[in-house]
């Protein structure tokens, strides 16, 4: 399925156990120097180490002639930032390894040479944050250029969008809005909540009773566009069918302005609304992109895979 790129778009939704959305990201503002795949041994910008996810690079310093060979050079244990699911892959950035780490998901620069840290960077505790079911599952970090500045991009446990300068780990001048909590930084950050169109409250996030939703793995960027997934409760712990549904995010890159929104569950007048019989879109929800995403820069596209609605 492809879309054009409107303020929201639409889908037909047949209900199965895993499917996926086409999307275009948005109109071409800037190429990046990130490639469809790897072709930089010296790199690895996303999750899966370029666009296309190929978790590949062409680095040939280590064979089968000489792996039996090698021997550790530093080790880095981030038990002291709580990790314990271990699954980050981190990201190699201009001479950098930037990751995340536990369940507060801190971002940690490390020095690849030495294993040094060089900086790091916690949100501000919020009730919306801590009762997360996907808190310590950070996966990485998002990735993008922005005129010559190196900024990388994490979604939380409480579903804030926060941009960081690579060099320091400081939130990004000029980007988002001030979030009315104490403690967070007044630029940096954006509330993602405010962007669904539910009821909320900064601080305790959407009632319970409402819906659940928070975040497992890294945004990315595309021409200049920040793509933002979700997740609910794992499939296997699943509470109710009453959910909000996981509907995708996209935001300037530079301001964090938002741009669009993608509904999962097609709502009234929307292309495949008809399908949802017994009108299950107005209180079934989930339909997550928890998985990690990939794009094809150059046609302008992002592949976004889903899990099915609560049931």
């Amino acid at each position: 399925m492809l879309f054009p790129t409107p303020r929201r778009s639409n889908l037909t939704w047949r209900g199965c156990a895993a499917a996926g959305l086409l999307l275009c990201s948005s109109s071409f503002l800037n190429a990046q120097d990130i490639p469809l795949f790897n072709e930089d041994p010296g790199e690895w910008y996303t999750l899966g180490g370029d666009f296309g996810h190929t978790r590949y690079t062409p680095a040939a310093e280590i064979t089968a002639e000489n792996f039996t060979d090698m021997e550790v050079a530093w080790e880095w244990d981030g038990a002291s930032f709580g990790a314990i699911s271990g699954r980050s892959t981190p990201s190699l950035i201009n001479g950098k390894l930037i990751t995340v780490a536990g369940n507060k998901r801190y971002v940690v620069a490390l020095d690849p040479k030495t294993g040094e840290t060089l900086w790091s960077y916690r949100e501000p505790d919020t009730p919306r944050a801590e009762y997360s079911m996907r808190a310590d599952y950070g996966k990485g970090v998002g990735y993008a250029n922005i005129d010559g500045k190196d900024v990388v991009y994490i979604v939380s446990p409480g579903f804030f969008l926060t941009a960081l300068d690579a060099d320091t780990g400081i939130p990004l001048e000029g980007f988002g809005k001030p979030v009315p909590i104490d403690g967070f930084p007044q630029s940096g950050i954006v509330d993602l909540l405010a962007d669904l169109g539910h009821p909320y409250d900064p601080y305790e996030g959407i009632p319970l009773e409402t819906g659940y939703i928070t975040s497992s793995s890294p945004p990315i960027v595309v021409n200049d566009t920040i793509i933002v997934g979700n997740s609910a409760e794992q499939g296997y712990h699943q509470a109710r069918i009453e959910n909000v549904p996981g509907d995708i995010l996209a935001y300037d890159a530079r301001t964090g302005d938002f741009k669009w929104k993608f509904n999962v569950i097609p709502k009234p007048g929307e292309y495949g609304h008809e399908t949802w019989e017994n009108d299950a879109w107005e209180w079934t929800g989930d339909v997550s992109s928890w998985a990690p995403l990939s794009a094809d820069p150059i046609n302008n596209l992002v592949y976004i895979p889903t899990n099915s609605a609560d049931y």
